[in-house]
């Protein structure tokens, strides 16, 4: 019986190992494939928040900008 029990126990942890085997290779593939469009979001967010990281305390917005432009002249030249 005790020989019983200790089968018991070796195929549970056996399965336990091979579980959290499976779960680190699933985490691995998921990142090897999701890694392009991790790139692509951060080569978006990173010069986003240098740029605005960098500018100016004063300057205006694009909303005072356009309130700003005298649209009897030029449609064109619209300073955003």
């Amino acid at each position: 019986m005790a020989a019983w029990k200790s089968w018991i126990v070796a195929e549970k942890a056996r399965r336990c190992l091979r579980t959290m085997f499976f779960v680190a290779a699933m985490t691995a593939s998921l990142l090897a494939s999701s890694l392009p469009i991790l790139i692509t979001v951060a080569d978006v967010v990173v010069p986003c928040l240098i740029v605005s990281s960098i500018t100016c305390l004063t300057c205006h917005s694009a909303a005072e900008h356009v309130l700003q432009y005298s649209f009897k002249t030029s449609f064109i030249d619209v300073p955003l």
